[in-house]
């Protein structure tokens, strides 16, 4: 799975619809293409946690570049993605909603035929709530988080 970002000028721009599972890892890429004011500046990509967590992870040179999402960034209900080069430009930011998972912790105490029904905490990652609870949860939390590094 790729999320596609165009950057212009400061302006970074999602350009795609990929809805992303939380605990997802080694699986989705990120896929910057740069415009002509970037290609030949070192660039960063900027993974933001909502407590102020920054991952940067190095792109290299070049008009379209790529990386792997931190899977730690995929444990939160959003994340931020930005773009710096050198000490020159800095990009504005995009903030990704990351659905709910269904991955089971310890699956591999789980044995054919195990029921797994969320009655224990631990049964789950995320939230033991409804959906409709959930998604409220995290609009209120975006709506927070607007700006976290301010």
């Amino acid at each position: 799975m790729n999320l596609k970002f165009s950057i212009k000028e400061q302006v970074l721009t999602r350009q795609d619809e990929e809805k992303i599972a939380g605990y997802t890892e080694g699986y989705i890429d990120a896929i910057f293409d740069f415009d002509k004011k970037w290609i030949d500046l070192q660039k960063y990509a900027l993974f933001g946690e909502p407590d102020g967590t920054k991952h940067v992870l190095y792109l290299g040179y070049g008009k379209e570049l790529s990386c792997k999402i931190p899977r730690q960034v995929l444990t939160n209900a959003l994340f931020y993605v930005s773009v710096f080069a050198d000490n020159l430009l800095t990009s504005s930011q995009e903030t990704i909603l990351v659905s709910p998972s269904g991955y089971v912790l310890d699956i591999d105490d789980l044995e054919e035929g195990d029921i797994v029904d969320g009655s224990s905490q631990n049964d789950f990652i995320y939230y033991n709530k409804n959906y409709d609870e959930y998604i409220e949860e995290r609009r209120d939390y975006y709506e927070r988080a607007e700006h976290p590094y301010v």
